[in-house]
Formats: C-alpha cells, sequence, structure tokens
C-alpha cells in the first residue's frame, strides 16, 4: 500500500464501530460465513442480524468512503443519522456535509438514469452488487444486461467530455438517450462519431456553462458577509492573491472548509450541481465542524 492509500473500511470494521455486533458475535457470524460459504452481510441478514436494507446501506457507505475522500467518522455519524432519521445514506452523509462528493462519486448511474437507459431501482441494485463484488459500477451493468458495452464506453466518454467543460449535461443527455432503443454497437458507434464530429466543428465555449466565483459561493451560503467579499475583492485586486488566499490568511473561513468550496464551486461551474444545493452543503459542513468538540 503507497503512503498516499489509506486502508479500507471493512463491514467488521463497521459493525463494532457502530456497535450492531459485539467482538464475540462477528466472530461467530465470521465462522459460520465461512463454514456455509455465503457472504458475512448475507448471513447476518438470514440470521436476523440485521436487516436487509441496512446492510445495503453499510455496503454503500462503504463503497461511497471507499470512492470518496470522506473522514472515518463521518461516514459513521452519516450511518447513524440515517438510521435514526430514516433517511437514505445519500442523505445522511448530505447532513455530514459531503453532498459534492456522492454526486461525483455515483455520476455514471445518474446520468444513465437521467437518460433514461436503466431505472432507478436498477441503479441500486447494481450499485448493491458492485459494492459486494467490488466490480466497477459500469462492469456491474453491463453484466447483468441493464446497458451494452457500447453505451457504457459511450457514457464514460461524455463523461470525460463533461468535466473537461466541452459539453453540458444536457448535450451528454441527448446523445446518450439515442441509444436507448436497442441499437445496434454499429449504430450507436455513429453516434459516438457524430458526437465527436460535432465537438470539432463547433466547440461549446466554456464561458456559456454557468460560473460562480468562490468568493459568491460563501456569500450564498452564509459563511462569509458581503462585507468580507467586497473586502476580498478589494484586497486582491490590489495584492494579485486569489480570494482564498485572502480568505485563509484572514482567518475567515478554515482553510478545510475553504478546500470543500473549491471542489463545490468546480462542481457547479461543471454543471453537476446547482449553487443552490452547494451553498446547503456548505451550510451543512459549517454547522457540522462547528458542533464537533476540540481535538
Amino acid at each position: 500500500m503507497s503512503k498516499t492509500e489509506r486502508p479500507d473500511l471493512t463491514l467488521d470494521e463497521l459493525l463494532l464501530e457502530l456497535q450492531l455486533l459485539s467482538a464475540q458475535h462477528l466472530n461467530e457470524f465470521t465462522a459460520l460465513s465461512k463454514k456455509t460459504g455465503l457472504a458475512l452481510g448475507k448471513t447476518l441478514v438470514l440470521s436476523h442480524m440485521i436487516s436487509e436494507a441496512n446492510l445495503e446501506k453499510l455496503l454503500k457507505l462503504q463503497a461511497i468512503y471507499r470512492g470518496c475522500k470522506i473522514p472515518r467518522q463521518m461516514a459513521l455519524d452519516a450511518y447513524r443519522c440515517s438510521t435514526t432519521e430514516g433517511l437514505t445514506i445519500e442523505e445522511g452523509l448530505a447532513r455530514a456535509g459531503v453532498f459534492a462528493q456522492i454526486i461525483s462519486f455515483s455520476r455514471l448511474g445518474l446520468l444513465l438514469v437521467d437518460a433514461k437507459l436503466i431505472s432507478k431501482n436498477q441503479l441500486d441494485e447494481a450499485q448493491r452488487l458492485a459494492n459486494e463484488t467490488r466490480f466497477p459500477l459500469g462492469k456491474t451493468l453491463t453484466m447483468h444486461g441493464a446497458i451494452t458495452q457500447e453505451q457504457l464506453s459511450l457514457a464514460l466518454e461524455l463523461q470525460r467530455l463533461m468535466r473537461e467543460r466541452k459539453i453540458t449535461k444536457d448535450q451528454a443527455l441527448e446523445q446518450l438517450s439515442k441509444t436507448k432503443s436497442g441499437m445496434s454497437p454499429e449504430a450507436i458507434a455513429r453516434v459516438e462519431s457524430a458526437l465527436k464530429t460535432a465537438l470539432d466543428t463547433q466547440a461549446v465555449s466554456t464561458s456559456k456553462l454557468p460560473k460562480i466565483n468562490l468568493v459568491e459561493l460563501l456569500v450564498i451560503a452564509g459563511i462569509i458577509t458581503e462585507h468580507d467579499a467586497d473586502t476580498a475583492f478589494e484586497v486582491g485586486s490590489s495584492t494579485k492573491q486569489k480570494p482564498e488566499e485572502i480568505l485563509k490568511s484572514s482567518n475567515l473561513v478554515p482553510e478545510s472548509l475553504l478546500n470543500t468550496a473549491l471542489e463545490l464551486q468546480e462542481s457547479i461551474n461543471s454543471g453537476d450541481l446547482n449553487a443552490a444545493a452547494a451553498a446547503e452543503t456548505l451550510n451543512y459542513i459549517a454547522n457540522y465542524a462547528l458542533n464537533q468538540p476540540a481535538g
């Protein structure tokens, strides 16, 4: 394991840290799992130790933790919040301020659902299977016939173009939707070729995509005042500093919150998130951080 990697959050650890099982019970059911050949989670469900719904939450939380840079404690708190308040695991994580990362993590699935190539139920089932098998979501969908390999390839290419801000999400959906009527691989290839030709002849100007600057986002989120924003702009004009540098040096916004704000800003400007959702997320994060005990 490289220095930049971090340990995975295993199902065993989740069960213990969330106090869903004692160490003794975990050992017993782990042994039973090995004896029967069933996965540990399935063994626990069949033994009525946890519900199927809660197992799905745990597996999804594992996958999101693995794919997104979220604090371990935040992941645990999100599960507790989801179970006590009857929320989905995504909603629980959003309460902990990681909505943007979840959007990024599940972008492929959401793109396929929005293009009406798969249903939300198909996505949920595929994500559950992907969590259990550790196969990529796209591979899981193709293995179970939900989409073709050609559709997956096109979806991944469209994702790349969206990230590079060469096309908008609406344009991606328009291209992807053309493949939903049982088209042959050759026909899908023609769609992809037409898309590349259109990009070559008339690239989408990034200036046409919605933009928001960092200071504006922080004002909308209620993190800084308009007076703070004006001051930051004035100082930036005279010193040629970036807004985040000014806000950081003035101690107006914690560095961790600034980093998240920058990620949200990028999500807005790439068309993945609207400003209202981003502002709500920043409020969640600010409230979460302020309510945590020091140290």
